[in-house]
């Protein structure tokens, strides 16, 4: 009886380490950026050929979608588990296919939240769009693919210090001309943690669905990941981040002049005048965007 409590207490303890070992993402794999399809030759009459516009043949209408995210997205990897009734995660390569074979679209970007871009998973994000241009014939494209992440600064307490969604698109992705890393806000209360469950739910997901333990330990793993990235050190006034880029922080505010934080505003371009402040200012991103690759 004795051994039979001791066996029965070693079993608990075992059980509760490997438990909270996998809570903490350290039985998860990493998530891959997989590889994407090549595509079938085009036949004649098929929904890729162009179609003849008569005298407006120098004109094409084209089709894209410039916001996408996989799961390298905090929110898009947790609505893909079982218990969210999710149908399994989609990497980057999937989403290439997703566009190329489903969509059939022209044209597409990728936008994973910078905040769940991590090294490694920006240089997988990297090379999957090249890998994903370089499937298609660069004479006549059948898809174009665009790098590219979403940027977030929220205030909930500071209307004028909120910037919201932008989503930044790179013209080039070879290799120096896009940047090492994706540049995210410091939001004012919030930190890298609050984009992870806590522990209590990452020790509940695999006990409500043990089916599904290999997809919560993987998400568990994802979590970890973008814990263990190095914050960047805190410094006041424009401060800059490595390769020259401005970092966007605490001081945000101080460092974006006065006409630029008051909303509504004017505009002196009188072309865009019609434009409501948000559009004004995805405008103003891409616009910054495009100089700084020049």
């Amino acid at each position: 009886m004795k051994r039979f409590a001791i066996a029965l207490i070693v079993a608990i303890v075992a059980a509760g380490a490997l438990l909270y070992a996998g809570a903490q993402g350290w039985l998860g794999r990493a998530p891959a950026a997989g590889q994407p399809t090549p595509p079938a030759p085009h036949t004649a009459g098929d929904a890729g050929t162009p179609i003849d516009a008569g005298p407006a043949a120098g004109r094409q209408i084209l089709f894209g979608d410039l916001h996408v995210h996989t799961i390298y997205s905090t929110d898009a990897n947790l609505m893909s588990l079982p218990m969210m009734q999710g149908d399994g995660p989609h990497p980057p390569a999937d989403a290439c296919d997703f566009a190329r074979y489903c969509s059939r679209l022209d044209f597409w970007s990728i936008n994973d939240h910078a905040e769940g871009l991590t090294p490694g998973r920006w240089e997988s994000t990297r090379e999957a769009i090249r890998q994903c241009n370089a499937l298609t014939d660069p004479a006549n494209p059948d898809l174009v693919s665009f790098l590219g992440y979403e940027w977030t600064q929220m205030s909930q307490l500071d209307a004028a210090n909120h910037f919201g969604h932008k989503n930044v698109i790179f013209r080039d992705t070879a290799e120096g001309r896009v940047p090492l890393r994706p540049i995210a806000a410091r939001n004012p209360g919030v930190s890298v943690a609050a984009f992870v469950p806590p522990l209590r739910q990452r020790l509940g997901m695999p006990l409500l669905d043990p089916r599904h333990l290999r997809s919560y330990l993987d998400f568990n793993r994802f979590g970890r990941e973008m814990l263990d990235v190095p914050r960047l050190p805190r410094r006041r006034g424009h401060a800059r981040a490595a390769g020259g880029l401005p970092r966007m922080g605490r001081h945000t505010r101080r460092t974006v002049p006065q006409a630029r934080r008051e909303r509504p505003r004017q505009h002196r371009d009188p072309a865009r005048q019609h434009l409501g402040p948000v559009q004004r200012d995805e405008q103003h991103v891409g616009q910054a965007a495009r100089r700084r690759d020049a």
